[in-house]
């Protein structure tokens, strides 16, 4: 399966390609936890749209699967419908997309951010149903 992961850089969607808790990255849990597999560890390819590659070329837990061809990092932001549709245009040229896993969100935690963080993934929802 080929997965088209916006947003994924960390929280839910990096989470789900790799399907271990935070506690289990953050070492509080052990590896023998009843955790199922997630995509990558099942053999699916994760396609991740980044505005900075760089944070998860540096990731422990993905350069297995950076390095085998089955967590492709491609840079992109999700406001610009160019680089949405260059990063789908590889992804499709690579395998047939199954699913898009839209995890988009932001870091803010000011009073006026959660009218911000609604645009911001309105917006980003527009590119992807656009293109």
């Amino acid at each position: 399966m080929h997965i088209f992961a916006l947003g994924a850089s960390r929280n839910i969607g990096y989470y789900a390609a790799l399907r271990m808790s935070p506690l289990l990255h953050l070492g509080a849990l052990s590896v023998s936890s009843n955790i199922p597999k997630g995509l990558l560890s099942k053999g699916d390819t994760v396609t991740f749209v980044l505005r900075s590659p760089a944070t998860l070329e540096a990731d422990e837990a993905l350069k297995e699967y950076v390095s085998n061809g089955k967590a492709r990092l491609v840079k992109g932001d999700a406001l610009s419908a160019d680089d949405i549709k260059a990063a789908w245009l590889g992804a499709v040229a690579v395998a047939p997309v199954d699913f898009i896993m839209f995890t988009v969100g932001t870091s803010f935690f000011f009073p006026f951010a959660s009218f911000f963080n609604m645009n911001l993934i309105v917006l980003f929802l527009f590119w992807v149903i656009v293109i």
